[in-house]
């Protein structure tokens, strides 16, 4: 009866075919299209990708995002584009949730040849020294790399990620960590971020790991995310060596939120008991602080060394000359070294005493 279309074609690309009674829908007398249209609801006509999205569980608001970014009106062929290049991304270790993913954020990936753009790219992501689980995981990450140029935008990256200082190893290893690297423009991105860290103080050779050890870095703004990082790192009395030194040792660093973050652990190490140049020092000294979480890690720690019968000056002073100290797990560092501290027969206070005038033990 009309409303009802014994639908085949929607079967999910993971499985074999099967017949699928798909209600209130009923064929469209467009021209030239494959199209079903609802019978009774009043919508607008669906393209048998959309309707193929719907039976796959794909939200109206997924379906929506895939229509507007795909730059043009929407129809793909369901056999020729969409159920191969679902099957290839699948057949790449993707879960349905990553191959939906991928999807909405670049629908025109159904615009593209699977044997002259999509299984080159991932030759050569090979070649590179990818592994296919990574190809896969970096696609997901990044579907625009399907629509670059191997000869105008992959090769030249790769090369001046090379000629930068980077090993071929670190190369791919960072394409994987951060896939939307390949995207970004040499002249608009990532020589810019260069030239500021070179007159921020870092030499070649530390700019080079830095983007090696975190090629995130890369995706930052200099106006919006970098350049005040180090206005506020230079708020706090360190002079730009020490700000330096301080991305170069840790460039996870520049990812963080001022507000979230750094300004808020400054704020914390104050209330601690420390001033400013004092706190200053703990960031430089070990930079992984920042990324701390002050409910999770920092405060739970001040608490235990409290209970352990030291005073807030002592704990300011454990932390300001050891800051590593709040890198280390209460169960198996702290609460381990203390009980053998105490077995070993000292009273609680002694053991207190310990961890005040040599931290370091604690790790």
């Amino acid at each position: 009866p009309l409303g009802i279309v014994v639908a085949a074609v929607l079967s999910p690309w993971r499985s074999g075919p099967r017949l699928v009674l798909v209600r209130g829908f009923a064929p469209s007398a467009a021209s030239g299209s494959r199209v079903v249209r609802r019978g009774s609801s009043g919508r607008d006509a669906l393209t048998l990708a959309e309707a193929y999205f719907e039976y796959m569980g794909w939200s109206e608001d997924d379906i929506a995002k895939v229509k507007s970014r795909y730059h043009g009106k929407f129809n793909p062929s369901l056999e020729d584009n969409v159920k191969p290049v679902l099957t290839w991304l699948a057949g790449h270790g993707l879960s349905d949730a990553q191959v939906r993913k991928s999807v909405v954020a670049h629908p025109r990936l159904f615009t593209y040849s699977l044997e002259n753009s999509l299984k080159p790219k991932e030759q050569w992501l090979l070649d590179l020294g990818l592994e296919k689980s990574q190809v896969a995981k970096t696609i997901a990450g990044c579907p625009r790399i399907c629509s670059l140029s191997i000869e105008d935008n992959l090769k030249p990256l790769v090369q001046w990620l090379l000629d930068l200082g980077l090993e071929k190893s670190q190369v791919a290893k960072a394409i994987a960590r951060f896939p939307p690297i390949c995207g970004l423009s040499l002249e608009a991105n990532l020589k810019p971020l260069v030239q500021w860290l070179l007159d921020l103080g870092l030499d070649k050779s530390q700019v080079a790991k830095a983007i090696a050890r975190h090629p995130q870095i890369c995706g930052l703004s200099l106006e919006a995310n970098l350049k005040p990082l180090v206005q506020c790192l230079l708020g706090l009395d360190l002079n730009k060596s020490q700000v330096s030194k301080a991305i170069a040792r840790f460039p996870q660093i520049c990812s963080y939120s001022l507000e979230a973050n750094l300004k808020a652990l400054v704020q914390w190490l104050l209330d601690l008991g420390m001033d400013k140049p004092q706190a200053a020092k703990v960031i430089v000294r070990f930079p992984p602080i920042c990324g701390l979480s002050l409910e999770a890690s920092l405060k739970p720690l001040v608490q235990w060394m409290l209970d352990q019968g030291l005073d807030k000056s002592q704990v300011s002073k454990a932390i300001s000359s050891q800051p590593q100290i709040c890198s280390y797990s209460l169960e198996a560092n702290l609460k381990a070294l203390v009980q053998w501290l105490l077995d070993l027969g000292m009273d609680k206070p002694q053991a207190a005493k310990v961890i005040v005038r040599f931290p370091p033990i604690c790790g």
